[in-house]
C-alpha cells in the first residue's frame, strides 16, 4: 500500500480496523488527530481449486470445514472416468512450494464415516445389547 506522505507500507492480513488503526498512526507523524474512514468496497474470498477427472474442475469458493468430498461434491462429483481410490492433494506453503499427499479415498471414507456415525449429537440414543 501506498500512501502520500507517509509511503509504502505492508496491508496484506489487516483486517479494517487494523488497517484504519495503521493509516492513522503512520499519519500521526505528519498531521495533527487525523480523521481516517476505511471502507472495504471489495475482497478476494478464500478459494480452493478441484482440477482433474471431475465434472466441473475449477475455482470454488472456500466454506469452513469442507472435506475433499465436499470440494469433489462442488466441482460435481467424479467423471466416470476418474480413479476415485486415490486423491491428490496440494497445499501452497508459499508463492513456490506445495505439499503434495496422496489421499486413499476409500479408507478415508471408512474412518470419515465412522466418526460421523459414532457421533451422539442432541436427540440420539445409545444402547447396549445383552449377552446370552
Amino acid at each position: 500500500m501506498s500512501l502520500v506522505g507517509v509511503g509504502d507500507f505492508v496491508a496484506v492480513g489487516l483486517t479494517v480496523e487494523q488497517f484504519q488503526q495503521k493509516v492513522i498512526n503512520l499519519s500521526s507523524e505528519r498531521l495533527v488527530k487525523p480523521v481516517v474512514t476505511v471502507i472495504l468496497k471489495e475482497f478476494e474470498k478464500p478459494h480452493i481449486f478441484v482440477e482433474g477427472e471431475v465434472n466441473t474442475p475449477g475455482r470454488i469458493e472456500f466454506r469452513s470445514r469442507m472435506s475433499i468430498t465436499d470440494a469433489i461434491a462442488m466441482a460435481g462429483g467424479f467423471k466416470n472416468s476418474s480413479k476415485q481410490s486415490q486423491v491428490l492433494l496440494l497445499r501452497r506453503i508459499d508463492g513456490e512450494h506445495a505439499s503434495t499427499r496422496v489421499i486413499e479415498l476409500k479408507n478415508w471414507l471408512r474412518i470419515i464415516a465412522w466418526k460421523r456415525l459414532s457421533r451422539c449429537r442432541p436427540g440420539t440414543w445409545s444402547t447396549s445389547r445383552k449377552t446370552h
